[in-house]
Formats: structure tokens, sequence, C-alpha cells
């Protein structure tokens, strides 16, 4: 299965550190504004790349509530740095044509 651009830009807004889940959202929001779309979806690539090992989630009790912590993992990581490849790649081809 090959991995959604959603879910890069989820494992981009992990690297510098664990997120909750709402402030992960906002964050994959701004490594590419231009693909604005419904929480949901995210919240829906967030939960795949926790399927695949890219994300582990954790629960931690702040006052009442027990919101989630999320962490890329070393398997996201590899993946993360092996799609900037890949994307490095096709760019440079494409200045050649």
């Amino acid at each position: 299965m090959t991995p959604s651009h959603l879910e890069m830009q989820i494992l981009a807004a992990l690297e510098p550190g664990p997120l909750h889940g709402h402030s992960l959202v906002q964050a994959a929001q701004r490594h590419s504004p231009a693909t604005l779309l419904s929480e949901g979806f995210y919240y829906e690539a967030i939960y795949s790349s926790e399927l695949r090992g890219w994300v582990h989630s954790s629960r931690r009790r702040q006052g009442g509530c027990r919101p989630r912590l999320y962490r890329l993992t070393a398997k996201g990581l590899r993946r993360l740095r092996l799609a900037r490849r890949a994307a490095s790649r096709t760019r440079a081809a494409g200045r050649l044509l």
C-alpha cells in the first residue's frame, strides 16, 4: 500500500517531537496549506500511520481528560526520509526534462 500525502504530512509534523491530536492536525496543515481538509481526513491518516507502525500514541492524564499524545517511531522516521529522497529525485528528474 502506498503512503498518502496526508500520511507524509503527519510524519513530517511529528518529526520535531510528540503532539496531541488537534495540535498534530494543525501542524500537518501548515506543512501543506494548499491541502486544507476537514480534521476527519487527518485523523484517518493518523490512524493509518499508527497501524503501519510509523506513529505511536499514548494517553496521558491532563486535568480531567486523557488526550492522546502521538510520536513518530523509528520506522516512521525511516519512511519519511525515504519519501523525501524519492521526492527529491522526482524533482531533479523533472528539471532535466
